[in-house]
């Protein structure tokens, strides 16, 4: 407040993360299942769940009021699993290599300014980098059930901006950007050995 109000909020978050599971290279995994449970599974699973809630907010007045609000959120993350190359991995029922990410973000950012000239001004930049592979490299894999490599990430997000200016000359605005660009895999190496023979209790709800 005051004969000239400036208010200035910014926020920036950075979030780098790594999540992986898996059977190392030249790793022995049950070899020998002839006594094994009929049950008997192998699951190599990484997950990855982010939340992230950013406001940016600023109040201004007086003869000439300026509030600008910046909020940037910028995240990369990396979630992998995988059955290394050279690896032998058995089981009697089923084998399933899993990568999940999932991201839930809100992002609201306002600026209000009141004065004979009013300013008001808010941006929102969200960029979203993400890699979430599931794999089988050059491996033998023998499953009495069923294999599964299965990769999925998921976006949900939400993003506010708003501006509000008064006075005998008054200016709002507000811009909100997001760049998102994702790389989901699920594959199997060309030279890997994979057997699934469909004598277990299958898989369900998986393309649910």
């Amino acid at each position: 407040g005051g004969t000239v109000g400036v208010a200035i909020s910014a926020g920036v978050n950075v979030v780098d993360t790594t999540t992986q599971a898996y059977i190392g290279a030249n790793a022995q995994v049950n070899t020998d299942i002839s006594a094994a449970n009929a049950a008997q599974s192998v699951n190599v699973a990484a997950g990855n769940d982010f939340y992230h809630l950013a406001v940016a907010g600023t109040l201004a007045a007086g003869v000439v009021g300026v509030a600008p609000a910046v909020d940037v959120t910028v995240l990369s993350n990396e979630t992998y699993a995988t059955i290394a190359s050279g690896a032998t991995v058995k089981a009697k029922n089923d084998i399933a290599v899993e990568a999940h990410a999932r991201e839930d973000i809100t992002l609201m950012g306002f600026g209000v300014a009141a004065g004979l000239v009013g300013i008001g001004g808010a941006v929102d930049v969200l960029t979203i980098d993400n890699t979430t592979w599931a794999s089988i490299g050059n491996a033998n894999v023998s499953a009495g059930g069923d294999v599964l490599v299965f990769a999925t990430d998921d976006t949900d997000v939400t993003q506010i901006s708003g501006a509000l200016a008064g006075g005998f000359v008054g200016v709002g605005a507000s811009v909100g950007v997001m760049v998102i660009n994702k790389d989901t895999q699920a594959f199997v190496a060309g030279g890997a050995h994979v057997d699934a023979f469909g004598a277990g209790t299958g898989l369900a709800g998986i393309l649910s």
